[in-house]
């Protein structure tokens, strides 16, 4: 263990720590992208905005721009871990 402390930097209590918790992040990152990639193919799909006036153009795009904020924040989270 010791050996492997030197080399890697971190004890493996430290890594068993860690991937716990970075594990949380990267689900969370994983799920806000599956989110974001299914309002884009869902909702965002200009054949399903066919039918609406443009008064929902504004609400759907700060939708978006929260859910990709959210992706690239926790994507951000994940590079400073």
């Amino acid at each position: 263990d010791g050996f492997e402390t030197i080399l890697r930097g971190q004890s493996s209590v430290e890594s068993i720590y860690f991937s716990v918790y970075l594990r949380w992040i990267i689900l969370a990152d994983i799920t806000w992208i599956v989110i974001g990639i299914a309002f884009t193919f869902l909702v965002r799909n200009p054949s399903v905005l066919k039918g609406y006036d443009g008064k929902l153009i504004p609400l759907l795009g700060f939708s978006s721009f929260f859910i990709w904020t959210v992706v690239a924040a926790s994507g951000r989270w994940i590079g400073f871990s």
